[in-house]
């Protein structure tokens, strides 16, 4: 049976100026030029795959689940 690990991004803003500003509770650097595609495209490499969203209905704050074979 596959084990898995788990990670947490909490993303906040609306329409293209959505930013991740957490990373399983510890502060994303805080960067003005922090890009969430890119931020996404970072965690695929590291092997995260996007298993959940978690969103109010204005979606100011929301959460990104993210998942991985555990090594």
């Amino acid at each position: 049976m596959p084990k898995w690990e788990y990670l947490i991004v909490t993303v906040t803003g609306m329409g293209a100026k959505k930013k991740p500003v957490s990373r399983n509770g510890e502060n994303v650097k805080d960067d003005a030029n922090v890009n969430l595609s890119t931020f996404i495209n970072q965690l695929g490499e590291e092997g995260w795959e996007l298993a959940g969203v978690l969103s109010p209905s204005d979606f100011v704050q929301g959460d990104l689940f993210f998942k991985r074979p555990k090594q």
